[in-house]
């Protein structure tokens, strides 16, 4: 990634950006490491990668190597779906069998609830996010706004 700033800019940028993500950041020489929590959907974990950064132009350019990656599965989250997908099941199947007409308002209710318990609420934040989150710190309007300097 090029970024229009001096190295010793963009290391300072990946500590801030660091620390606004929750990860651990260590400067070494002319690049460090970083630790980032990540996640997508149900899926969390920490992605640790090596960084270089380099003079190139005007810039510099900053290379990320993912060394590690660990990732788990929310179990929770996970069988709140499925009891939501037992109430969606038992929605779709009362009209074939009216005997289950009388849980077809707590099928309802199980199936919504689920939703706006866990599927509402996923989120997803990659390495690329991060990336774009380094992109806008370094960018010239963000390091000189006055409100900062202040």
């Amino acid at each position: 990634m090029d970024l229009d700033c001096s190295p010793g800019e963009a290391q300072a940028a990946l500590g801030v950006a660091t620390k606004e993500w929750g990860g651990e950041w260590r400067a070494e020489g002319s690049g460090g490491r970083v630790a980032l929590p990540v996640a997508a959907g149900l899926r969390r974990g920490l992605t640790e990668c090596d960084v270089s950064i380099e003079p190139a132009g005007e810039g510099c350019r900053v290379t990320f190597e993912v060394t590690a990656a660990a990732w788990s599965i929310n179990w929770i989250a996970t069988m709140i779906l499925v009891f939501g997908a037992a109430g969606g099941i038992l929605l779709l199947l009362w009209p074939l069998f009216p005997d289950l007409l009388g849980l077809a308002p707590f099928a309802a209710i199980i199936a919504f609830s689920a939703w706006f318990l866990v599927a509402s609420r996923l989120r997803t934040s990659s390495l690329e996010d991060y990336l774009e989150t380094l992109a806008v710190e370094t960018s010239p309007g963000e390091m000189e706004d006055p409100e900062l300097v202040e």
